[in-house]
C-alpha cells in the first residue's frame, strides 16, 4: 500500500502532520521522502510514526434536518439518539412532528454509538478442540439485506482472537432493522446467519456461530468436540471445496510451499498433507456455500 502527500518546498522550517488508514498492519512499513525540483537540497528530520485509534463522526448525527414536503404532519423516527432543540431544550420520546411544509433542526451534543457487532466463530483447520482455542487471522463479514436480492449493507473486518472472538464495527446500520452477517474467510466456506436475519440493539448485535449449527443458515458447519466450526478448504473462494482447490493445495505441497498462504488450512506456515487430506474429505462430503 503506498500514501502519498505533498508539501509545498519553502525556505525555513515547518512541522507537518498527517493521518492514513492502512489497508493492513505491517511491521516493515516505510517512510521515504523526494523532489520534484531535483536540483533542490532540502532536509527532514524529526520524523515519528505513531498507531493512533480514532472515531468516524457522521456530521449529520450530530445536528439533523427534517424536512415535511407534504401537506400533512409527517412524524419521524430519532433511532433512540437523544436530541436536544436550538434553544437547548431536551426532545420527549422517540418521534418528533413536524407540521405540512416545514422543517425542523435538532442537535445531538451527547456520544454517537458507533453500532458494533461483537462476533464469536471458528474455522476448521484452525481450531484445537483440546483447548478451544484457535489461530488468530483475518476476517471480513458483510451486513446483508434479508430481502432478495439480499444486497449488502455495509461490511468491516477485524482479527478474530484465539477464543473466535472478533468486533467488529459499521457505518451504515440501524437498530431494529434485520440483517444478515455474512462471514468471508481467507480460505474457508462463507457462512451465513440463521434465517431471518439479527438486528443491532442500543448500537451493538452480539452472535454466536460455535454453540449450535442452527446459528448457521442451513446448518452447513461442522462439530469439532464441543464447538462448531465452518468449513476449511476453499482455497479460491469460489464458493465450494472441490477439486480446484486440491490441485492448488497439491501443487503447493509438493514445491514444499511455506508461510501465510490460503492453502495451508491448519495454520502451520507449511501446506502440505494434512493440509490435503483436510480440503479432500470437504470435498468428498461436496462442502459448498449455503445462502437464503
Amino acid at each position: 500500500m503506498g500514501l502519498r502527500r505533498l508539501y509545498r518546498f519553502e525556505p525555513f522550517r515547518r512541522d507537518y502532520s498527517f493521518i492514513f488508514k492502512p489497508d493492513t498492519t505491517d511491521p516493515a512499513t516505510t517512510f521515504t521522502t523526494g523532489m520534484k525540483l531535483p536540483d533542490s537540497l532540502y532536509y527532514v528530520d524529526n520524523v515519528h510514526m505513531y498507531k493512533v485509534n480514532v472515531q468516524k463522526i457522521d456530521s449529520t448525527e450530530k445536528s439533523k434536518l427534517f424536512i415535511n414536503e407534504t401537506s400533512s404532519t409527517q412524524l419521524f423516527d430519532l433511532n433512540g439518539i437523544n436530541y436536544k432543540n436550538l434553544d437547548g431544550s431536551n426532545v420527549n420520546g422517540n418521534v418528533i412532528h413536524v407540521p405540512p411544509f416545514s422543517s425542523k433542526i435538532l442537535v445531538n451534543d451527547g456520544e454517537i454509538l458507533t453500532p458494533v457487532l461483537n462476533l464469536n466463530m471458528f474455522v476448521q483447520g484452525m481450531y484445537d478442540p483440546n483447548s478451544q482455542q484457535t489461530v488468530s487471522d483475518t476476517v471480513r463479514v458483510y451486513l446483508r439485506n434479508v430481502n432478495p436480492p439480499y444486497q449488502k449493507v455495509d461490511s468491516a473486518v477485524s482479527v478474530f482472537n484465539t477464543s473466535g472472538l472478533a468486533s467488529l464495527d459499521f457505518q451504515n446500520v440501524s437498530d431494529g432493522i434485520n440483517y444478515y452477517i455474512n462471514v468471508v474467510h481467507r480460505n474457508s466456506i462463507n457462512a451465513w446467519s440463521k434465517s431471518g436475519g439479527e438486528s443491532f440493539s442500543s448500537s451493538i448485535l452480539n452472535y454466536d456461530f460455535t454453540n449450535d449449527s442452527s446459528m448457521t443458515y442451513g446448518n452447513n458447519v461442522l462439530k469439532k468436540g464441543v464447538k462448531y466450526c465452518f468449513y476449511s478448504g476453499d482455497v479460491d473462494k469460489d464458493g465450494a471445496v472441490d477439486l480446484s482447490d486440491l490441485s492448488e493445495i497439491d501443487n503447493l505441497a509438493s514445491s514444499f510451499a511455506v508461510g501465510y498462504l490460503n492453502s495451508d488450512l491448519n495454520y502451520d506456515l507449511l501446506t502440505d498433507i494434512a493440509d490435503l487430506t483436510l480440503a479432500d474429505n470437504n470435498a468428498f462430503n461436496v462442502i459448498t456455500v449455503i445462502s437464503p
